[in-house]
């Protein structure tokens, strides 16, 4: 999710209403068929549709019944449990992370991924879900489940950041992960050529809501 000027920013965080967007570009839902139906009242105008959409199918709940916290940072646990839902991911497993409680709500998803491969903890076997989700570590745990869940996208070699002005601030574990969501289409340049995530709202623009697909290169949805 590009800031303002299109910079991508890996190292930044990722709002709850930014990858609501993120979701619903990746799951193709038909957005504007969701407008007025979400049940929170502070989520914007603008990001509204994509909220419902999201909470309608199950991806997201609420921080209470009426309230969604869209400018909070979504955190690593939150987003595991996100895709869990969004892609039917499926282990037979409750092995974990040491810090991960079994009795947390997103246990099971943290350790279905684990076993998958998506989700990949420390040395000493934490996976820190409370911490805010960065943007490359966002591309990281996608790229891992578009590939585990058979939508396969063409890797892409790092050097292909190159043509971004901030491709080199990707992180080395994150580059090959960013760098073929981009060569796919799921992260896009803008006209200074910089990275950002496929996302409707750019450069003070809130169009209204209407679907946005994301291209996927050998596997669309």
């Amino acid at each position: 999710v590009g800031d303002e000027n299109g910079d991508f920013n890996p190292d930044q965080n990722v709002t709850r209403n930014e990858m609501a967007v993120v979701m619903c570009n990746l799951m193709d839902y038909t957005v504007a068929s969701y407008k007025g139906t979400s049940p929170f009242t502070d989520v914007p105008e603008w990001a509204e549709p994509y909220v419902a959409a999201c909470y309608t199918n199950g991806l997201t709940a609420g921080t209470s019944a009426t309230t969604y916290g869209p400018a909070l940072n979504i955190t690593r646990g939150d987003f595991i449990l996100m895709l869990y839902r969004a892609f039917n991911l499926s282990a037979n497993t409750t092995d974990g992370f040491k810090d991960v409680p079994s009795d947390s709500y997103y246990a099971q998803a943290i350790a279905v991924a684990k076993a998958l491969g998506i989700a990949q903890g420390s040395d000493d076997g934490r996976f820190n879900p409370t911490a805010p989700l960065t943007r490359e570590d966002a591309m990281v745990f996608l790229y891992r489940t578009l590939n585990r869940t058979g939508r396969t996208i063409a890797s892409a070699s790092a050097s292909y950041l190159n043509r971004f002005s901030d491709g080199s601030s990707t992180s080395s574990y994150a580059q090959d992960s960013v760098a073929a969501l981009a060569q796919a289409g799921i992260i896009q340049g803008d006209t200074n050529g910089r990275l950002r995530l496929s996302d409707p709202r750019r450069d003070g623009r809130y169009p209204p809501p209407g679907p946005h697909t994301v291209t996927i290169v050998t596997a669309p949805f």
